[in-house]
């Protein structure tokens, strides 16, 4: 096997999950498939391996030390701010900026939960909060927001926007994940599931174009391994 190339954090071994067969990669959303449409896991794994990777998927156990995943701290709870919820929730774009220059206000905020601003974001749908967020900050000058953040339950904010996804892809909030973290894809929660595996059968067609579309955007960026060596 390969070794694992993982910088700049450690992952132990048993936190590593080979997938191997399709029973790992059942969709826990959804009991009765009624399509003939291979699931959005499937398809963000075959486009892994038509770019020569080998990958896994990732389960990171409470006590792991590593640098993936940015930890709780006292300043990230005390940054955790009802009306910076507020405004994530209204979409309020302008008053975050507010906060953020005018008072100084962190905006990397979670509860004692590990559930952050940016889950918030996310699970709403909010594209234009999220690009404040992540990226419109790095251009002003800015540290912007790590999108290495996840709950107690394992779960990140790529989790968030498959899980309450609509009809289709919510492709604006996507693709600025994408730009940062595409790794989060391969992240497992404490269930044992990947972002991907919560999209309800009934719109994989719709994420499976949209994975095909954007293939150059999937490849890890640091949860990875080797590429694979051409055979022959």
């Amino acid at each position: 096997a390969m070794p694992l190339v993982v910088r700049p954090g450690a992952l132990r071994r048993n936190s590593l999950t080979s997938i191997q067969s399709s029973e790992s990669q059942t969709d826990v959303r959804t009991t009765v498939v009624t399509t003939n449409e291979p699931s959005p896991w499937d398809t963000f794994q075959g486009i892994l391996k038509d770019a020569k990777l080998e990958y896994r998927s990732f389960s990171f156990q409470d006590d792991d030390d590593d640098d993936f995943f940015q930890p709780i701290t006292e300043e990230r709870l005390n940054a955790y701010g009802a009306d910076i919820i507020a405004a994530v929730r209204t979409s309020n774009v302008s008053e975050l900026r507010r906060m953020y220059v005018e008072e100084g206000r962190r905006m990397d905020g979670c509860n004692r939960f590990g559930e952050s601003v940016l889950h918030t974001a996310c699970r709403r749908g909010e594209a234009a909060v999220l690009r404040f967020l992540v990226a419109e900050q790095k251009t002003n000058g800015g540290a912007g927001v790590d999108l290495r953040v996840r709950d107690d339950y394992g779960r990140t904010p790529m989790h968030d926007a498959c899980w309450t996804a609509a009809d289709e892809p919510n492709v604006e909030l996507l693709r600025i994940l994408l730009q940062e973290w595409p790794d989060l894809l391969l992240v497992q929660d404490k269930r044992g599931s990947t972002p991907l595996q919560y999209i309800r059968s009934g719109q994989w067609s719709a994420w499976n174009k949209f994975l095909r579309d954007h293939r150059t955007m999937l490849i890890p960026k640091q949860l990875t391994l080797r590429p694979l060596e051409e055979e022959g």
